[in-house]
């Protein structure tokens, strides 16, 4: 097993203070940045974290999977330290996040939804609570169970259930649950729990595996969608440049009207339209049929497409916003393409109307932040982001094998990043034995 890290990220003037710092060394090659930003190894040892967030104090908390929440302290040259187990249970494998007063913490198993009351001033968690059960996945399909309470509605808890299994065809039935982003009632649920298909407001259904979810300033709910591997089409494997990873748009969080279907299992996205046969009027960013569950091409267009499509394979696995309103992205990367892909940080630009600047066809809509050196080694043998959070002060932090520090050149921006303890990756990979094959890249 090997012991996951913790980077940052920022600005080459904003670190100017801190280089009399002493600095962790990297165990891989360190990460490329683009012109301006520098990155700094700040924590190891961890233990597959797979989220994390900022209480208000200042403290971070972090989802380690086979030890439950831990909680460090930041030190003044941005090193994790004084880490502190708040919630031991080995159960809990992926999700953590706050209410948006703080008092509150949420987390999940691969079947539950929990929460407990929560100090910051302390780290102390008290009184846990069961909020939404039955997600668990029967036939070996994703385990995470990913939480977002939002910002802008206070009384909102956003849950993502992926797929059992790559194509999933019974989430194609919208009372499965499966492949769905549901919103709940905290204070209704924190009073009598529920199961997670018979409740909530529908956010989206169709999301094979939805595992990062964020909020823009202006209250719109935005996920990363992960989609399928191995995809045949007319007898002609495609899957090398197909289907294209998602980024969804699921309207304003105090919209309580049931959302629509987002396509999957019978429709796809396009990335690479030429390698598609029969690709007819298709284009990057639209949606195309699989051409096995009996739904055309022209159904698919009736389904909710992306608002902005990345490289198939890349596994974008969180999806978080800064102060100027763009969406930072963190890209988990490929196990199943040649050349692999992924592995990097990326911006989304935003505009003014809290939507992309790119135009949904757009191979070019977001800017590679940080990357690996040499994608050859991947997936096994270089560093690959998982989740994301912002600071206080809008510095960005991110989930990988190593935990960097970055700054965003125009805002001032701190990121932190933490991979997982497997070079593979944990939401896919059987956790126990990391040599199986995995049912996809997140």
């Amino acid at each position: 097993m090997k012991p996951s890290q913790l980077i940052t990220f920022a600005t080459v003037a904003s670190l100017a203070a801190a280089q009399t710092c002493t600095v962790l060394s990297y165990s891989l090659a360190a990460p490329l940045m683009a012109t301006g930003y520098r990155s700094q190894l700040v924590a190891t040892g961890l233990r597959t974290p797979r989220a994390i967030v900022f209480d208000s104090s200042g403290s971070l908390l972090v989802a380690e999977r086979g030890v439950g929440i831990t909680r460090f302290q930041v030190g003044s040259c941005g090193t994790l330290q004084n880490r502190q187990v708040i919630i031991s249970d080995t159960t809990l494998n992926h999700a953590v996040t706050l209410s948006a007063d703080g008092r509150t913490l949420f987390s999940s198993s691969s079947s539950t939804a929990f929460s407990w009351s929560y100090d910051p001033a302390t780290g102390a968690t008290s009184n846990k609570k069961t909020l939404i059960t039955g997600m668990a996945n029967s036939g070996g399909g994703h385990s995470t169970r990913t939480l977002y309470a939002s910002i802008s509605n206070p009384d909102l808890l956003l849950v993502s259930w992926g797929s059992d299994g790559n194509l999933d065809w019974g989430a194609a039935n919208i009372n499965s649950g499966r492949s769905q982003i549901r919103g709940f009632s905290i204070s209704q649920v924190s009073n009598s729990p529920v199961a997670f298909n018979t409740a909530g407001t529908i956010f989206g259904w169709g999301l094979r595996n939805s595992v990062g979810i964020g909020e823009d300033a202006g209250g719109g709910i935005w996920s990363v969608e992960n989609s399928a591997d191995n995809i045949v089409r007319n007898g002609q494997d495609v899957h090398n440049d197909n289907p294209a990873e998602e980024l969804n748009y699921h309207y304003l969080s105090t919209n309580t009207t049931q959302r629509g279907n987002y396509g999957y299992p019978e429709c796809l996205t396009a990335w690479q339209v030429s390698t598609l046969p029969s690709n007819g009027n298709l284009v990057v960013g639209r949606q195309f049929s699989n051409l096995t569950g009996g739904v055309t091409d022209a159904q698919c267009l009736q389904r909710q497409a992306p608002r902005i499509s990345f490289p198939s394979h890349t596994a974008p696995l969180d999806v978080k916003f800064d102060s100027a309103g763009n969406a930072w992205v963190s890209f988990h990367g490929s196990w199943n393409r040649s050349p692999p892909d992924g592995y990097r940080v990326a911006i989304v630009p935003f505009g003014a109307n809290n939507q992309p600047v790119a135009p949904p066809d757009s191979t070019s809509g977001y800017t590679n932040i940080m990357q690996n050196p040499d994608n050859s080694r991947c997936p096994n043998n270089c560093f690959r982001p998982s989740c994301d959070e912002h600071d206080v002060e809008d510095y960005h932090y991110y989930h990988y094998y190593h935990y960097y520090h970055y700054y965003d050149n125009d805002n001032n921006d701190y990121d932190y990043d933490v991979e997982d303890d497997y070079s593979d990756d944990v939401e896919d990979y059987n956790y126990y034995d990391y040599h199986d094959v995995p049912v996809d890249d997140a």
